[in-house]
């Protein structure tokens, strides 16, 4: 028979136990309903970076679909994280981009 300390142990074991299952399966469900795709990064496959600090996504561990406007045409696009990830894993591009270095748009024609 145990005392009544080694019980309050085991109990304070299985809430601790329980709440960290909570926060994940919170955590797994939050994520479901994110309006962003995630999609993980490997580290090992980026082209090496001479920076002072780690980029964002990879900090984050998973690249995120990113709304950007283009400076050329003024267009609303979404980079998704697949993109992402070929544009930095497979075709080994910079890590630094902004609107400007999007690909141009051709002038449409009336």
């Amino acid at each position: 028979m145990k005392n009544g300390k080694q019980r309050r142990v085991e109990i304070m074991a299985r809430r601790k136990k329980l709440a960290i299952s909570r926060k994940a399966m919170a955590k797994a469900v939050e994520l479901r309903h994110a309006p962003y795709r995630f999609v993980p990064v490997n580290e090992e496959l980026l082209a090496p970076n001479n920076s002072y600090g780690a980029s964002d996504f990879v900090r984050r561990g998973y690249y995120v679909d990113t709304p950007f406007r283009c400076g050329d045409c003024g267009k609303e696009e979404v980079w998704t994280g697949t993109q992402q990830k070929w544009w930095y894993e497979v075709a080994k591009g910079v890590r630094v981009l902004n609107s400007d270095s999007v690909p141009r748009v051709p002038a449409q024609e009336a």
